[in-house]
């Protein structure tokens, strides 16, 4: 067959005996109603052995398996390697969910309208064995959801013989829940939540339901926000009819792809929402939820802060909120509500409330945090605040609350002359440090850039008050017995935070070890590797990877810091981007087959990399006699003060080095200088399959020790 001819469906180049990391890309229904059980279908790839099933979130849901996957005969995988395997795109049952029926249609439109060399023979064979390899993908399991169980959103797993899979959103909610059928109209009574799935091409799902006339309805239909993979494939669309077929609105997308229709109904009758994909696609992924009555659209609390450890309280619309904070919480943090999670704001400041009339306002002390929502052409929120010391700031969010809002921030003075005027710029969240600057009062004025409106916060910064975050990628590691793998955390300090972070990892499954680092005072980073010996049990499971700091105050008293890291994870999306997604916990799965290659580094011993030298270093790739997977092959946890030529290296399946070049900059002479009690400066280098959805590194090198000798050169070994 010809390579640009080959069917689109394969993985890139794997040995014939390895299955990628296991992948969940649909669970449906994605949600149900506290007090009941559902029994949900979980496909994708690399899911075949399912052992059992995860739930990380928030207590009162339990899950078990009720049918394990059915198996694939893979005596025919060799004939798909050789016949469809090609370098352009990656695709196969491994890592693309569609129905047996539709990859029979692809295989056939290869051959027909791309002449692909396939007789009829290798035809039948390569077609049963990728349905049975698509019906290999589903597995069933039971979701039991207790009566008092906190609403909002989990995470599903599933631990496998592959390892632990990616996550799937299940949603908790308080309404009552139907079942969509495709192409079916299905009479409903509001309030309700349904829950989809646009399987068919130009399928409809039509729902029928009657309303009073000035009755406000809203119309909220969740695919993004469940699986932020799904404009890959889904675009969901809502359209609203009256009795006689005359369109009243329609929505293409309001939060991302997400439609949300808001809509006071006209006369009392019967009306008829209908979706569909905007391209009239078809897929098993393209899972929805969708909510149907006199509920708010907007998923924001009337109170957008709070404090660690402490009650929390807010309305959305007409519902009341109330929450406990976990005392460890910091930054934004998502609260459970009875519509799904929304985001709140912990610090410990005080909650300085709402935007004022200044001139009959008493000013709040800074620090302070404040909240407000612009809603209305030309709005002006303004903020009466007292600084009691020079030099402090702000720091303003609203892309982490999920608000559409770009804000301008002017702060002036007791005279109202300006002092600072800044507008969002970009994706990063608006920051003014020293904008107060000296002791006095100030006024902060909150308006709309762009007319796109909003809610926001914002805390005062620079008021001496240590704080810090971390952050994990990737979001987990499966390796097989013998192997190993790296994750890097990064922290983001806070004020005059200065010491050391210590990180602890818990949950480690048996027969895995972990050699966690420390964050020293001069870099944002460490990494922990982790290793699996070769009597690590099959399976797997959730981590948590926390870092602790100790903290002195005014009258010497020491006390304990502690933060938990926020797992990421990295995709590609259509464009070749890769896009980050919070998760709720990070993995550790150990599989049964060895991965299509391993990394190591070429005999480096030492090398001198001063300010202005450069060296380079050589990284193997081993793969098995039969392997010819490409390989991606990255650096991480490079140490401060040392650049590299390229951050990424590409290797074809008929080459085996990457060659990287390292150069000393002129920050590098401090690593001559460091506390000798701090812990030693590693980075390692990693390395991942090709494909768009095979990011998650497979292997790692051994790690490489950076020092530097005072007399001037940087020792490297492993």
């Amino acid at each position: 067959m010809k390579p640009m001819l080959g069917l689109i469906l394969a993985l890139t180049l794997v040995s014939a005996a390895f299955a990628q990391n296991p992948r969940i890309a649909a669970l449906y229904p994605a949600g149900a109603q506290a007090g009941q059980s559902v029994e949900v279908a979980i496909r994708g790839g690399g899911l075949a052995g399912a052992k059992r099933v995860v739930v990380n979130g928030a207590p009162g849901v339990k899950a078990e398996l009720v049918g394990g996957s059915t198996q694939a005969d893979d005596t025919v995988r060799p004939l798909f390697n050789t016949k469809c395997v090609t370098c352009h795109e990656s695709r196969s049952p491994d890592n693309r969910t569609m129905s047996p029926e539709q990859w029979a249609s692809t295989v056939d439109r290869m051959i027909t309208a791309r002449g692909a060399d396939i007789k009829k023979d290798d035809r039948d064979k390569i077609v049963t064995w990728l349905q049975a390899r698509a019906r290999a993908g589903q597995v069933t399991a039971k979701i039991s959801v207790a009566a008092d169980a906190p609403p909002g959103v989990r995470e599903v797993r599933l631990v496998t013989e592959q390892g632990v899979s990616t996550p799937f959103s299940f949603e908790i909610g308080g309404l009552p829940e139907l079942l969509a059928l495709p192409n079916t109209t299905l009479n409903v009574t509001l309030p309700t939540v349904i829950n989809g799935a646009l399987t068919q091409s130009a399928q409809r799902d039509k729902f029928v339901f009657t309303a009073k006339k000035g009755e406000a309805l809203t119309f909220n239909l969740k695919a993004y926000r469940l699986n932020e993979q799904c404009p890959m494939f889904f675009n969901p669309v809502l359209y609203l009819y009256n009795a006689k077929g005359k369109e009243l609105a329609k929505s293409l997308g309001r939060i991302d792809i997400d439609p949300i229709l808001e809509w006071v109904c006209p006369d009392d009758g019967e009306y008829t929402l209908v979706t569909r994909d905007l391209l009239w696609k078809g897929n098993p992924a393209s899972i929805y939820r969708l909510a149907m009555g006199n509920l708010p659209a907007d998923l924001t609390l009337s109170n957008l802060v709070g404090r660690p450890g402490k009650s929390f309280s807010a309305s959305m619309g007409s519902l009341s909120v109330e929450a406990q904070l976990d005392r460890d919480a910091a930054g934004v943090t998502m609260v459970p509500t009875p519509l799904g999670d929304s985001p709140v704001l912990v610090r410990d400041l005080p909650d300085g409330g709402g935007a004022v009339e200044v001139g009959l306002a008493t000013a709040v002390t800074l620090p302070a945090m404040f909240s407000g929502r612009l809603t209305q052409e030309r709005q002006v929120d303004r903020f009466k605040v007292l600084a009691l010391k020079p030099g402090m700031g702000l720091e303003l969010y609203t892309k982490r609350l999920g608000s559409s809002l770009r804000p301008r921030v002017t702060i002036k003075d007791e005279k109202d002359a300006v002092v600072q005027t800044r507008v969002m710029d970009g994706d990063e969240e608006l920051r003014m440090p020293g904008c107060f600057p000296k002791a006095a009062e100030y006024i902060v004025e909150v308006t709309d850039s762009l007319a796109s409106g909003g809610t926001y916060c914002w805390e005062t910064i620079g008021a001496g008050i240590p704080d810090f975050s971390l952050t994990v990628t990737p979001d987990g590691a499966n390796l097989a017995p013998g192997r190993r793998a790296a994750l890097l955390v990064r922290a983001t300090r806070r004020e005059a935070l200065q010491g050391p972070i210590t990180l602890k990892l818990r949950g480690l499954p048996s027969g895995v070890k972990a050699e966690v680092g420390v964050i020293p005072p001069d870099d944002d980073k460490a990494l922990i590797l982790i290793s699996a010996d070769d009597q690590a049990a099959l399976g797997g499971g959730t981590i948590t990877i926390e870092g602790t700091t100790e903290l002195s105050d005014s009258q010497g008293n020491v006390h304990t810091l502690k933060r938990q890291a926020r797992p990421i994870e990295l995709y590609r999306t259509q464009n070749n981007n890769l896009r980050p997604i919070d998760r709720g916990a990070a993995f550790i799965g150990i599989a049964r087959e060895e991965p299509p290659f391993g990394l190591s580094v070429q005999g480096i011993e030492s090398l001198d990399l001063g300010p202005g030298k450069t060296a380079t270093v050589t990284v193997k790739v081993v793969r098995p006699t039969n392997g010819r997977s490409d390989v991606v092959i990255t650096v991480l946890g490079l140490p401060p003060g040392i650049t590299i030529n390229q951050t990424a290296i590409y290797i074809p399946g008929n080459k085996d080095e990457a060659v990287f070049t390292l150069r000393g900059s002129d920050n590098s002479k401090y690593l001559g200088t460091r506390d000798a009690k701090l812990p030693p400066l590693k980075f390692v280098f990693v390395g991942a399959t090709g494909g768009r959805n095979t990011d998650a590194p497979t292997d790692s090198t051994a790690p490489i020790i950076v020092t530097a000798p005072r007399e001037g050169g940087i020792k490297i070994g492993r």
